[in-house]
């Protein structure tokens, strides 16, 4: 069908798009939260001990505060829409469920807040981040760029660990209005490195309100 593309550059844009769709689907890792604490903290200590065992977790250096961060600092972003779960996330890990009460908590550029918790001896940065078309109507993109900003505000500029994309199980496809991973590879490769594919994981929540066998439908498993 590349005879009927009327621009050959747009057929080279599009094949390149499937061929990093293609690259992230090989990569990814799906997850399942129970909204409960300990489904909570066995989903994180599994990225932990997945990232604690890449590369760049060589230093034996802790940090010391909230405004310094080392090699030996796990950092997970939490992207996806408003409601699906990710703050929700951070209360079961934390234990609370309310925001700013017992949580380690830093505002960053007043959209983005991170949570330091402890994990197998790891200095974990949770980033949770603005809702995708949320009421101030942020894109994917611009919600990545803000994390690609508030890495830049180190010294010594880290990668991200992992990125956390929660989907609601309810949803039986992820919103294309919201963007998917596949349309922002680039920004993804600045925030993770090259091997950006194997950070990603895809976080289905909400298991609780529908029937287990429709969850297990809607998550195509």
């Amino acid at each position: 069908m590349w005879d009927e593309m009327e621009d050959l550059e747009d057929g080279k844009e599009r094949l390149k798009e499937l061929e990093d769709r293609g690259a992230i689907l090989r990569g990814y890792k799906m997850l399942k939260h129970l909204n409960t604490r300990v489904s909570a903290m066995k989903l994180l200590d599994a990225i932990v001990q997945w990232a604690s065992k890449q590369e760049e977790i060589q230093s034996q250096r802790e940090i010391e505060d909230m405004d310094r961060a080392g090699i030996r600092d796990i950092i997970i972003a939490l992207v996806g829409q408003t409601g699906t779960g990710k703050s929700s996330f951070i209360d079961s890990v934390t234990g609370n469920t309310s925001e700013g009460v017992g949580h380690d908590l830093t505002r960053c550029t007043n959209e983005i807040k991170v949570t330091k918790c402890a994990i197998d001896g790891f200095n974990v940065m949770l980033v949770d981040t603005p809702g995708f078309n949320d009421t101030k109507n942020l894109s994917e993109p611009e919600v990545l760029g803000m994390i690609s900003n508030w890495l830049n505000t180190y010294e010594t500029r880290p990668i991200l660990s992992a990125i956390l994309y929660f989907h609601r199980i309810l949803d039986n496809r992820v919103s294309s209005s919201s963007g998917t991973p596949t349309n922002n590879l680039r920004i993804l490769k600045k925030l993770c490195g090259e091997n950006v594919m194997t950070r990603i994981s895809l976080v289905t929540t909400m298991w609780d309100k529908v029937e287990n066998k429709i969850g297990i439908q809607c998550a195509g498993i």
